[in-house]
Formats: C-alpha cells, sequence, structure tokens
C-alpha cells in the first residue's frame, strides 16, 4: 500500500498529495521548513518514499535498504552525507502508515535475510566453522521459503482490496473508477 498516488519526485509532495500534512511527524517536518514552498522539506519527503515505500511504483524497492539510502542520497538529494536519522522519525511514520502488518513482518525478514547474507559473504571457510557456516547456509533456504510464503500472503492481501485498517476499498480507491 502506498501513500502516495504518484512517484513525481519532480513535483512539490505538499502540493501533490497536502493529506501528508496531517500526520505529526510529517507536520513537523512541513512546519519547520522555511525554504521557498517547502521545497526542502518536500525533497526529504521523497527521499523518505524512495525510501520505504514497497509498492510498485517505485522504482528502487527491489535495491537492499542500504543500496537505496546509498543511491538516494548520492544520486537523488545529492549529499552522500546524508543525517538520515535525523528523520528516522519521519521514516518510521510513513512505514507505520503505509504498510500493514504483513508487510511489516515481510521488511523485517528481508532485511534480516540482507544481513545473513553480509555475514555469509564476509566469513572465510575454515576448518573451524566450515559446519557452522554449512548450516547457516542451508538454514537460509527456509528463511527465503518463509519470505516468499509472505510476499504471497501480502500480494493477496492488496489483491483483495482490504486497506490496513481491515475495510474494504472502494472502487474508485482501486481505480475501477
Amino acid at each position: 500500500m502506498s501513500l502516495l498516488n504518484s512517484f513525481d519526485t519532480d513535483a512539490n509532495i505538499w502540493e501533490i498529495e497536502p493529506q501528508l500534512k496531517i500526520p505529526q511527524a510529517f507536520n513537523k517536518l512541513y512546519s519547520e521548513d522555511t525554504s521557498k514552498s517547502k521545497a526542502h522539506s518536500s525533497k526529504i519527503m521523497w527521499a523518505i518514499a524512495l525510501l520505504v515505500d514497497n509498492s510498485e511504483a517505485n522504482k528502487f524497492r527491489n535495491y537492499t535498504f542500504e543500496d537505496r539510502k546509498l543511491l538516494i542520497s548520492e544520486n537523488y538529494l545529492e549529499d552522500p552525507s546524508f543525517d538520515w536519522e535525523k528523520y528516522e522519525y519521519v521514516k518510521d511514520a510513513f512505514e507505520e502508515a503505509s504498510t500493514s502488518k504483513l508487510e511489516k513482518s515481510l521488511l523485517i525478514y528481508e532485511s534480516k535475510l540482507e544481513e545473513r547474507d553480509v555475514l555469509i559473504k564476509n566469513t572465510k571457510y575454515t576448518l573451524d566453522n566450515a559446519a557452522d557456516l554449512d548450516k547457516i547456509i542451508k538454514e537460509t533456504k527456509n528463511i527465503i521459503e518463509l519470505i516468499i510464503k509472505l510476499r504471497d500472503q501480502v500480494k493477496q492481501e492488496k489483491d483483495s482490496g482490504v486497506t490496513k485498517s481491515g475495510m474494504q476499498e472502494s472502487a474508485s480507491d482501486r481505480g475501477d473508477i
């Protein structure tokens, strides 16, 4: 589920998605911005959307989380040292508003799989750890299967037209009319 109707990152997010000014975290970002037309906070909001939105409209959704952060800070924000932690409260609010319980679980499991991949990649085989490393690699298959099942459940949830709050989407919400 996405909070956004489009991913036109050249547009001012506050103008095309004015309801985003309502949640407290987003409003704080918006209100504290003194730039012309709130352009600075709009760019940060887009960066956060590109980072955490996993809808099909986000072309970067298949990058790892860390690769997304790097791509966005270097190429979109043009600030390789961008302080993501400063806006953690906005990221958390965006995730909360845009993900169902199943999607949250999926995101957690995918991030743990990424950590596991890094561990496997960075661990050299030795006679002392070969059995442990083999066990980790074999167990990875179970985690991948769990993630695949969760993805299927998330897809079913989205296809069923049920919103995060459990309500049935209207025809206009689904884009049918």
